[in-house]
């Protein structure tokens, strides 16, 4: 079981310093590629081999979060990657020294954050567990019949299942199609609050039981 110590890591300082280190990283980020990386990108005249590298890790990146924590990803093997990159024939040297020095000093503050907070949630006695337990109500066994990575875990009764699933994207995905099936949540990971993003080109009702934030 996780510490109620644990639990308070979980779910208010751990969130609050990943969206405020988010944030600060977005910030720099934004300034700094609307500065130098304009300035060496104009230099260059076209796209470098660490130019194509890095895109290519950025999508990587983003594919590894759908299913796993960001603190699990290895910036530093990135790195390695960045600075064993060969330019191409006719690549700038400024615009690849420049690349490597700013993308491997942020895979290293990366890397670094990613093993302090890992050490903060092991202290914590959190082991960040890849899956999610699910309270729902409705035909849960068949609903979740095709559903990858999901089990059905107990038997409330009343149409009331808990079932375990994969967290993050692959679960936000799956939301909908169960909804569509009749499926309602009355917990998710413990949670009995809920809180959903929605796009919409029209005016969106709250559904009952329910309030809007903002919008």
């Amino acid at each position: 079981m996780t510490s109620a110590r644990g639990i308070d890591i979980l779910d208010y300082v751990a969130p609050t310093l990943i969206g405020t280190g988010l944030t600060i990283d977005y910030a720099i980020q934004w300034a700094y590629e609307n500065t130098v990386g304009r300035i060496t990108e104009a230099t260059a005249g076209k796209r470098v081999a660490a130019d194509i590298y890095q895109a290519k890790a950025a999508g990587d990146h983003a594919v590894f979060l759908d299913t796993r924590p960001w603190s699990n990803f290895p910036y530093a093997e990135e790195r390695a990657g960045l600075f064993a990159v060969e330019p191409a024939a006719g690549d700038d040297s400024i615009r690849t020294s420049e690349r490597k020095l700013a993308f491997g000093l942020a895979d290293t503050v990366k890397q670094w954050c990613a093993d302090l907070g890992k050490s903060a949630l092991a202290a914590a006695g959190d082991p960040s567990p890849p899956d999610v337990h699910v309270w729902a109500k409705g035909p849960v066994g068949e609903a979740a019949r095709n559903e990858p990575d999901t089990l059905l875990e107990r038997d409330l009764g009343g149409d009331s299942t808990i079932f375990v699933t994969s967290r993050s994207q692959a679960f936000t995905g799956m939301v909908p199609r169960l909804i569509d099936k009749g499926i309602s949540f009355v917990e998710i990971g413990g949670k009995d609050e809920i809180m959903i993003t929605a796009t919409s080109g029209a005016e969106i009702t709250a559904p009952d039981g329910s309030r809007i934030l903002f919008s």
